[in-house]
């Protein structure tokens, strides 16, 4: 029977919401419908609102010890060759355990899928993808140095296949109310973000594989439709980077995302630091390089959810290089009108980080 019930009681889980729906269908292939504890709705107009924990690959989807109950939710991540081993065979285990417990726990969960060099799966180049040779000099990943391959954004066969990818991910999931957001990916150099391979990276000049602003444009247009087929009523995410050092081609893809997705688009910084006040940025050079991306961010955070994830966590060994002061990066985090953010599990488990995350929370709380 569908029904709506009024939700005073959620306002500790730090998500803002008016109205949550009972009711809501089964995920083809999860079984008989359980009964659960209604999720926090976050996809009636409002913004989205809360701190959802990150569970990292390989851990089980809900570790009491991240998620006390002020926490709205856990985030989600699977590699695209771990979901998709073959083409056309599934394995949803992971996402469909994060939902199921989600549902018990009354609680969200974000979703996202990981493509780029960490995630494709070899049959997609079997198939007939051409790839993007390049060297990872970034030196706080584990992979510096080694050599990968990542689809060309434009090449038909990878943007077919992940196309066919986030339809049955929508199939599955956009009827799960438990599911609060969706953290779209697409062209990508190892992880869900929008970083491609810089020009010092690749093997290959980008020029000589065919690079022209409007090829990059047009793909990511095309991902992002899929996304708004396969998601239509769920908050859809993009985490701004800057892709082959041409941040003029966020614009346009920006603004496509705003338009065409009623509402329902996010934008997010992974790149959160306390090393000073980011709004510095706006105008002068804050040592990020990323003046128009902060810019960017700023104006859509006017507008739409504004999410932030740090750019590192405590148990990271060069965490305080990176980071900062941790105080600083929440209230960098008001400054550029955050609505909600993503954090580490790390983050959890430091006690003064774990305090300033449950006041994050809890001023976020209809905060506006």
């Amino acid at each position: 029977m569908a029904a709506v019930l009024l939700v005073a009681s959620v306002v500790a889980m730090g998500l803002y919401v008016q109205t949550i729906p009972v009711s809501s269908p089964a995920s083809p292939g999860l079984g008989p419908q359980q009964e659960t504890r209604n999720p926090p709705n976050v996809s009636g107009g409002e913004r989205l609102r809360g701190v959802f924990v990150m569970v990292p690959m390989g851990v089980a989807p809900w570790d009491p010890d991240l998620a006390p109950g002020w926490v709205a939710g856990v985030s989600v991540g699977a590699r695209w060759k771990d979901v998709e081993p073959k083409e056309g065979a599934f394995n949803w285990s992971r996402f469909d355990a994060a939902v199921g417990l989600a549902g018990e726990q009354g609680r969200a969960v974000v979703l996202r899928l990981v493509p780029g060099a960490w995630g494709t799966p070899d049959w997609v180049y079997e198939a007939g993808a051409e790839p993007c040779w390049f060297i990872d000099h970034n030196r706080y990943h584990k992979t510096y140095g080694q050599r990968f391959r990542t689809p060309l954004p434009w090449d038909g066969v990878w943007l077919d296949r992940w196309s066919r990818l986030i339809a049955a991910f929508g199939e599955r999931y956009s009827g799960e109310a438990q599911v609060a957001l969706i953290q779209m990916a697409g062209p990508a150099k190892t992880s869900g973000e929008m970083h491609l391979p810089k020009p010092a990276d690749v093997q290959t000049p980008w020029e000589e594989m065919g690079y022209t602003r409007e090829r990059l444009v047009s793909a990511w247009r095309r991902v992002l439709d899929a996304y708004s087929e396969a998601f239509p009523d769920k908050y859809k995410a993009l985490c701004l980077a800057n892709p082959i050092n041409d941040a003029g081609v966020l614009d346009p893809i920006l603004n496509y995302a705003y338009s065409s997705m009623d509402g329902r688009f996010c934008v997010q910084g992974n790149w959160f630091h306390g090393k000073g006040d980011m709004t510095l940025g706006l105008t002068d050079d804050d040592g990020t390089g990323h003046r128009h991306i902060l810019n960017l961010y700023l104006q859509y955070a006017r507008r739409v959810s504004a999410g932030l994830q740090p750019v590192s966590w405590p148990t990271d060994p060069g965490y305080r290089r990176r980071m900062g002061d941790p105080a600083l990066m929440f209230e960098n985090g008001r400054r550029m009108g955050c609505t909600y953010c993503e954090v580490q599990a790390g983050w959890m488990r430091d006690a003064q980080c774990r305090k300033m995350l449950e006041e994050f929370a809890a001023e976020t709380h209809g905060s506006r």
